[in-house]
């Protein structure tokens, strides 16, 4: 185990978990595969929760990646979705947007019951 953490790394995660293990622990670079990675799991992260289907630059990118990074892409999202559903990670929360960022937007409440989760408001949540 490490003893020093970076503050890029932990700047990484507060942004994506998934993206600074990969990039930090084992030692993915910021190629274009990897980063294709991270927008279609996003783009099924957002079907999953909202129900749009996956469409426009978010299909080609998926079109355009090799067999073993979708591979990658399907157990990343199985994984979520089963630390989700057992841990209740979201019960209570509606999701409204994924992996959009806001620009200048502070982390904190919104108004009433909503709020931003994550570095740069990315995740747009409110509680029912």
């Amino acid at each position: 185990m490490r003893e020093t953490i970076r503050v890029s790394e932990l700047s990484l995660w507060l942004k994506c978990r998934r993206r600074a293990f990969l990039q930090y622990e084992l030692g993915y670079d910021k190629d274009a595969a990897i980063m294709g990675v991270g927008r279609v799991v996003h783009a099924m992260l957002n079907e999953y929760y909202t129900g749009a289907p996956i469409a426009g630059d978010d299909l080609v990118t998926i079109q355009e990646l090799a067999t073993e990074d979708l591979e990658m892409c399907s157990n990343m999202m199985s994984t979520y979705i089963e630390e989700v559903e057992e841990e209740g990670l979201d019960v209570g929360q509606t999701t409204v947007t994924v992996g959009l960022q806001f620009t200048n937007a502070a982390i904190g409440p919104l108004d009433g019951n909503r709020y931003r989760n994550g570095a740069g408001g990315e995740n747009d949540r409110h509680d029912t």
